[in-house]
């Protein structure tokens, strides 16, 4: 703002994604939504081998043969099991392949909750939603960052008009509201039915922009849903392969 009067005397800081890439000759950036990304990745993937890809199936475990070289036994969750010369476990923070590798039992919680699975709670829980609104400055802007006391509310247009939303709230692990269903996993309930989540959100952004207000009110608020954070600390000990 002080060296630019039509900026908005509220924001901090703004990063002319465009502009940054053209001084420095980078590619431009975009955001696109997971799903999406995904369905155009295994489409792809389809044209190469209809049956490369297969969804709904998930690895639980693996058995390493015998022998240097002579491959795993893979171990699916209804129960099948595939041979194959080598198992890569891409299956996010709470991985199977790593629990096996590693002999950790699968999203195994700490009595106080801070600990999962060898992650640590980041001390932050996240609600989330996603909206079908056009902003004033919807071409302009595509990721807002609102900034609070032990909180902060993160949109980010993710193509189609839809806007995704975040709110991190500094609260202790297991502060449970919303249903989860995020990264493939089964949606729990709702731990109060009867409860209106994007109020709940509401009041705890009291007094904040209302340009927060705006887009939680035009939420459904049956789609918002919740998760702790845990963050999983690099490996400089442990070995990355299974030998």
């Amino acid at each position: 703002y002080l060296w630019n009067e039509d900026a908005p005397a509220d924001w901090f800081v703004k990063f002319p994604l465009k502009q940054c890439a053209d001084l420095f000759g980078l590619p431009y950036t975009g955001v696109i939504d997971r799903p999406d990304l995904q369905a155009i990745l295994i489409d792809e993937c389809k044209k190469l081998n209809p049956d490369f890809i297969q969804n709904g199936n998930p690895v639980v475990s693996y058995v390493n043969k015998e022998g240097k070289g002579n491959g795993v036994t893979v171990e699916l969750a209804d129960g099948s099991e595939y041979e194959a010369d080598v198992l890569v476990g891409c299956d996010g923070i709470w991985s199977a392949v790593r629990a096996t590798m590693y002999n950790e039992e699968i999203k195994e919680t700490s009595k106080d909750r801070m600990k999962r699975q060898g992650c640590t709670y980041s001390g932050y829980t996240v609600f989330a939603g996603e909206t079908i609104i056009k902003t004033p400055d919807y071409y302009e802007t595509g990721y807002k960052v609102y900034i609070g006391p032990q909180r902060y509310f993160v949109t980010s247009d993710v193509g189609d008009g839809r806007i995704q939303w975040y709110a991190f709230f500094a609260l202790p692990p297991g502060s449970k509201k919303a249903p989860s269903g995020w990264g493939g996993s089964v949606r729990t309930e709702q731990s109060d039915p009867g409860e209106n989540l994007v109020d709940y959100v509401k009041s705890l952004h009291e007094g904040w922009s209302e340009e927060v207000m705006t887009i939680l009110d035009s939420t459904p608020p049956e789609s918002v849903e919740q998760r702790d954070l845990y963050d999983r600390f690099p490996e400089f000990i442990r070995g990355w392969t299974d030998k």
